[in-house]
């Protein structure tokens, strides 16, 4: 290819392609609900350490995105203030 042509052009690409990527992009989903899911029998069936440990992971996961939307919605309002002053 030359210097202006992608090798791959992105906005060529399709999920529902023979690729590998394609194939681990629509595979993810389900595995990790799976996973998620087995972690979750076990922890309730046999390890009640392992089921605190998977809720407080999800616990703080969930406050990093709440605080770090929060703090987006901040910037963004204080950046759109200035913009408009």
């Amino acid at each position: 290819p030359g210097a202006d042509e992608e090798a791959f052009p992105i906005h060529a690409g399709n999920i529902h392609e023979r690729r590998r990527a394609a194939s681990v992009a629509r595979a993810f989903p389900l595995l990790l609900f799976l996973a998620v899911t087995l972690l979750s029998v076990l922890g309730a069936a046999r390890w009640i350490d392992l089921l605190l440990g998977i809720c407080a992971f999800f616990n703080l996961g969930l406050c990093a995105v709440m605080s770090l939307t929060g703090v987006c919605c901040l910037l963004g309002t204080t950046r759109l203030s200035a913009e408009l002053a």
